[in-house]
């Protein structure tokens, strides 16, 4: 664990195998912050913000290497095989030029850069005696990260009264392997199926995955 101390708090640094856990302490003791990077800590660099120390995750080169990678292909396919004079005929062109031939792979390279994004990025903030936050970033390889933050950035925020308890459930997940995920227990949630509800569906989900599994039913009172 690495951890650094700055004027108004710590951020700690937990490096795994397959993610990073930054831990951002206030000094006054009002929020913590845990935010999970699924990416090699090698990648991550420090910034200075309003006094804070920031952790952020490094730029993603081989995710742009692979838009500028399919974006060439893209282009020796349309060249090799006369794509475009085929478009131009479906669309009912008598001539193709070269500001179509630009337009058209312009749209291909904006596709490839909308697909091909960030790793997602997900964050808990826990404001003391308010609530928590949850957030999730998934931006555009190409934008900083500041503007992914802006455009990209779902944010929940769940009062204190709401939540009844924090609790480490274990589930199943990608062939029955089992896996142990944080939950927050929140009152009132809406679109909550009942118990009996969630039985059913438990039993008919299980039954199309695993034919063998024994069905979940009622205890008896």
């Amino acid at each position: 664990m690495i951890s650094e101390e700055y004027e108004f708090g710590k951020v700690s640094i937990l490096n795994r195998r397959k993610y990073t856990l930054i831990i951002d302490e206030d000094t006054n003791g009002s929020f913590i912050r845990f935010t999970v990077l699924p990416e090699s800590s090698l990648k991550l660099r420090k910034s200075k913000r309003n006094e804070r120390v920031e952790v952020k995750m490094g730029v993603q080169y081989h995710r742009i290497a692979l838009i500028l990678l399919s974006n060439v292909v893209f282009y020796g396919i349309c060249v090799g095989t006369r794509l475009l004079e085929y478009i131009s005929e479906i669309f009912g062109l008598r001539t193709w030029t070269n500001c179509q031939t630009i337009i058209i792979m312009g749209l291909f390279a904006l596709c490839t850069v909308m697909f091909v994004r960030e790793p997602s990025v997900e964050t808990v903030t826990i404001f003391k005696g308010t609530g928590l936050q949850l957030s999730k970033v998934n931006g555009i390889v190409v934008f900083p990260q500041k503007w992914n933050r802006r455009l990209f950035e779902r944010v929940e925020f769940i009062s204190n009264d709401r939540i009844i308890d924090v609790v480490i459930n274990e589930g199943f997940y990608r062939g029955f392997q089992v896996i142990f995920y944080l939950a927050a227990i929140v009152r009132n949630a809406s679109n909550l199926p009942n118990i009996d509800d969630q039985r059913l569906i438990y039993n008919i989900s299980r039954k199309y995955l695993n034919e063998r599994t024994k069905p979940l039913h009622r205890p008896k009172d």
